[in-house]
């Protein structure tokens, strides 16, 4: 393709079809030309860092499909005429079928902060649109015990996703911290364990060990976990049952990952 600019958005899906999916496939396609602008979520910028112009959005969303837009679309406004045939399409149907090439990055910074040891999220029951999230849920009271176990064992501990994810007592509060300093802290931790949720895929992509379950016998969430969302092959635990694990089992999990100690601020 020879065209000079590429509009690419608005993104307004879940984070981890935009940290996996989405952000790679639109950095790979923005080398063709010579001017990019993208539109995402402001909370998003720093995964942009090839745009040349970066609008930021406001948008919640449950699937790559299903997101939502909040307030007025944005106007691209610059010196290209922007036609059909120069935009990237983000609607791709069954994407992971599609053999839609993707250039990855780390998100690791060169200098990472040390922040915690291991880095919990805690997701608590969602329901989006009256819809259930089923699996991904886990009890404060087994939060609880999991960052008891860890502080027991010598390990510091720090909460990260949203204020609505569990920060149970012990831990240091990083929720709803800008994504990159939460980059650099995932990046200075010895492992991230949580549920099935964006900030595990960050720890994918941070480079960070990792732990991370699913209620369910059969599902297709592992392959993504340790192959097609894992480009730079982080060790990761993908625990798949019918029941959610134990306290005991997700930190036994977390000491065979811990990768060694860093020194603070290194």
């Amino acid at each position: 393709m020879d065209m000079d600019a590429m509009y690419a958005g608005p993104w307004v899906g879940e984070f981890g079809w935009e940290l996996c999916w989405w952000n790679p496939m639109i950095r790979h396609y923005s080398k063709q030309y010579g001017y990019t602008t993208v539109s995402a979520p402001e909370s998003s910028r720093y995964l942009y860092e090839f745009a040349d112009n970066f609008i930021p959005l406001k948008a919640k969303g449950i699937t790559y499909w299903e997101g939502e837009l909040e307030g007025e679309p944005p106007v691209v406004i610059e010196q290209f005429s922007m036609t059909p045939e120069h935009e990237f399409a983000r609607h791709i149907n069954e994407p992971e079928r599609v053999s839609a090439k993707r250039s990855w990055r780390s998100l690791a910074p060169e200098n990472p902060v040390k922040v915690a040891d291991v880095l919990c999220a805690f997701r608590p029951e969602k329901s989006i649109r009256n819809r259930p999230i089923p699996g991904k849920s886990y009890p404060f009271q087994k939060c609880q015990e999991i960052v008891n176990h860890l502080i027991a064992r010598g390990l510091s501990v720090a909460c990260i996703g949203g204020i609505e994810n569990f920060c149970p007592t012990g831990a240091y509060d990083l929720r709803c911290t800008s994504l990159e300093k939460l980059c650099s802290a995932i990046a200075g931790a010895r492992c991230v364990v949580g549920s099935s949720s964006g900030p595990i895929h960050l720890a994918s992509l941070c480079e960070c060990p990792h732990v991370t379950w699913i209620a369910s016998p059969h599902h297709t969430l592992e392959q993504r976990y340790t192959k097609l969302w894992n480009p730079f092959d982080t060790p990761v635990k993908f625990v798949c049952h019918s029941r959610l694990p134990s306290p005991e089992e997700v930190v036994q999990h977390a000491e065979n990952l811990l990768r060694p100690e860093t020194k603070e601020g290194i």
